[in-house]
């Protein structure tokens, strides 16, 4: 049988789109149109290929030109209507692999631009309870890091293939479903608890610790400018606030995700870390400063200053090693980091407890390399200010 030329497919395509923006009367009818186009990309679940009664051929259907046209129709043609009779009849599954592809498709190269596509499909419509719940699907399927390692960074390899789609308008779709869900809802309205803007961006921060954690060999400056971008953004939005919160409606980056950057650095060492990398790409000193104020701020002090046990060395060498994890080592081919340290440590009135990490982190204890005179400019710093605790 001679295979059918692409005219021929977009016909057959055209035509099922017309169909589902029509009156549609029967169940059946609708499985079959909704079975084929998945079927086509080969992420059809098993259990509804009994449904598809017309078959296109293979690769039919092209993500980036008719995923967003199915998507628009199934939400405002489909589900305000069929979405109790597919749930009853257990194949509401189908419409679902149109927004955020299942377990059973998540191999699939085409089931991270699906969701890609859906999340600015959803955001680009008037926002509804069936594209919330959209929404929260793809929040926990195929956040920022699957979309990153799954479809993104193919697309940073392959730059002769065009993308409707870019980082950058990931970045904003994602950043944007909170406060778009809250005008949505309006005041009055009831928020589910994923999309509410401290958990939500708590998720979001423990997702991107994710996608740096997995930058750390064979990646280009292009992966880490990526990941900076996505930093920027969260400093621009105020996830790395300069104090810890003290409300769980205040999101913080870096209390979502320390205790994970702490086991990474127990479970495969220091040295292995990318954050010095992902840092020394921001673009801003701005920003930069936002995130290393906001991680001094989070790393924690003991409680007696001048407490000389070893309980409280321990922990004064845990936090340098922290700060060695994710700034490196202050040494002069890293201006843009040690400029940026020098401003926030020296510009804000940290107290001893600080300055002892500091310390141990510039003089280089945690390694066993001392620089004393990046140690004492600091401390010079900290006797001679008049608001130094030091003095005291």
């Amino acid at each position: 049988m001679p295979s059918q030329s692409s005219d021929e497919k977009s016909s057959q395509l055209r035509d099922i789109i017309s169909r589902l923006e029509s009156p549609i009367t029967d169940v059946k009818n609708l499985q079959a149109l909704l079975t084929a186009p998945l079927h086509s990309i080969n992420i059809l679940p098993p259990q509804y290929i009994r449904h598809n009664t017309h078959p296109l051929p293979t690769n039919s259907l092209i993500v980036a030109k008719h995923i967003p046209t199915f998507q628009r129709i199934l939400l405002e043609h489909i589900t305000p209507t069929w979405e109790p009779i597919l749930k009853e009849d257990g194949s509401f599954n189908l419409v679902e692999q149109y927004f955020c592809p299942d377990a059973f498709s998540f191999t699939s190269p085409v089931s991270a631009e699906i969701a890609a596509n859906a999340y600015s499909t959803i955001l680009s419509l008037p926002l509804t309870s069936h594209s919330i719940s959209f929404l929260i699907m793809l929040s926990k399927s195929y956040p920022v890091d699957v979309l990153w390692s799954s479809y993104f960074s193919k697309i940073q390899s392959n730059r002769r293939e065009r993308h409707p789609i870019t980082w950058e308008d990931c970045i904003r779709n994602i950043s944007a479903i909170p406060s778009k869900v809250a005008n949505a809802l309006g005041p009055t309205g009831d928020i589910p608890k994923e999309l509410e803007y401290g958990p939500y961006f708590d998720n979001v921060s423990l997702r991107t610790e994710v996608l740096v954690s997995s930058l750390r060999y064979g990646h280009s400056k292009e992966d880490y400018d990526a990941a900076s971008y996505l930093l920027t953004k969260l400093v621009n939005i105020g996830v790395f606030p300069p104090s810890k919160p003290s409300l769980p409606s205040q999101p913080s980056f870096f209390k979502s995700t320390l205790r994970a950057i702490r086991a990474k650095i127990r479970t495969q060492g220091q040295h292995s870390s990318s954050w010095p990398k992902v840092i020394s790409a921001l673009p801003s000193t701005l920003t930069l400063q936002a995130i290393l104020i906001s991680l001094f701020s989070h790393i924690d002090t003991v409680h007696c200053d001048l407490d000389g046990s070893s309980k409280t060395r321990g922990l004064v060498k845990r936090e340098a090693t922290l700060l060695r994890c994710v700034l490196g080592d202050p040494v002069k081919d890293k201006t843009e980091i040690w400029d940026g340290v020098s401003a926030v440590v020296i510009g804000r009135d940290w107290d001893i407890s600080h300055a002892r990490t500091f310390v141990c982190w510039i003089a280089g204890a945690v390694k066993g390399k001392p620089d004393f005179q990046g140690a004492i400019r600091l401390l010079q710093y900290h006797l001679l200010s008049p608001n130094s605790r030091l003095q005291h």
